[in-house]
């Protein structure tokens, strides 16, 4: 359009005044990861560029294993793919729950177990929901109810359940815990009193990290969807 600028004259009007040696690593820094020049510039600036190895962290990741009660999760969920059992998924409807969902079904599916995924509609809002679930359970004899971004402030829900149904519960979550927690394995960075370091993680990225506890960096194909609840 007539008067508009070109995106080289808006590169060059409000460029950065930047100094021959920041520009060099700059440089420097694109080279390396092979990124533009921007986006290097952005990674200089915040500082993620110098390499700072972390005792506590493997391929740049925590250990999934200093996260609170993940040694028994990933045992239950051993058990249950060693026995090609089935799975109920209840996740949420927006973007974390929904990738959160994805990560554990593809997971499960992959290792040999049956997994259903149930999404609450907005109409019934966020979280469990007894009836639906029950009304699955009555279709199918599922081995295991996991929650993904929910399920933590849901204790009288999942009691409900597991006196219904008689089937194992684990919840997998990142929303702050309640006093009253389920009475099931549950694995929140949140939870207090725990090694792990970092609070911040997604619904996705608990399922993430659930995942790289069983299979390793097998588990890193799974990342598109914890980057993308992440940034959600």
């Amino acid at each position: 359009t007539e008067g508009c600028l070109s995106n080289a004259e808006m590169k060059e009007k409000y460029k950065r005044r930047t100094s021959d040696c920041a520009l060099e690593k700059i440089d420097a820094v694109a080279a390396k990861f092979g990124v533009e020049r921007d986006f290097a510039e952005v990674l200089t600036e915040r500082g993620l560029a110098d390499d700072k190895p972390n005792q506590d962290e493997r391929d740049g990741f925590f250990e999934p294993f200093s996260m609170s009660n993940m040694d028994k999760a990933a045992e239950l969920l051993n058990n249950i793919i060693k026995r090609h059992g089935k799975a109920l998924i209840c996740g949420d409807y927006d973007s974390d729950g929904l990738t959160a969902s994805a990560i554990l079904k593809l997971f499960l599916n992959d290792n040999g177990v049956y997994a259903d995924v149930l999404i609450p509609t907005r109409e019934e809002g966020y979280g469990l929901h007894l009836q639906p679930i029950l009304e699955k359970f009555g279709t199918i004899d599922y081995d295991l109810l996991i929650t993904v971004d929910c399920g933590i402030s849901e204790a009288d829900t999942i009691k409900n359940v597991i006196e219904k149904t008689g089937a194992d519960v684990l919840v997998t979550d990142h929303h702050e815990p309640p006093e009253n927690l389920p009475a099931c394995i549950a694995v929140n960075p949140k939870i207090s009193g725990q090694a792990y370091p970092f609070s911040g993680l997604c619904g996705a990225g608990v399922a993430y990290k659930l995942a790289r506890a069983l299979i390793g960096e097998k588990a890193d194909k799974f990342l598109d969807f914890a980057a993308a609840a992440t940034v959600a």
